[in-house]
């Protein structure tokens, strides 16, 4: 299973989902205006845990 830059699991293999995962987490933390990132993490791989208890 791979891990985001926290060290946390994600259910995915996809890099892209990761990715986004971590961006979304950034933008966050960060008060970003691109928290609509973590809808690239649901297109790259729908079936991510994380994306289904963000899906809008």
């Amino acid at each position: 299973m791979v891990k985001d830059l926290s060290g946390l699991e994600i259910t995915s293999d996809s890099s892209a989902t990761v990715d986004a995962i971590d961006r979304f987490v950034d933008e966050l933390l960060g008060v970003g205006n691109d928290a609509q990132v973590i809808l690239k993490a649901i297109e790259a791989d729908p079936g991510c845990a994380i994306g289904s208890i963000t899906k809008p």
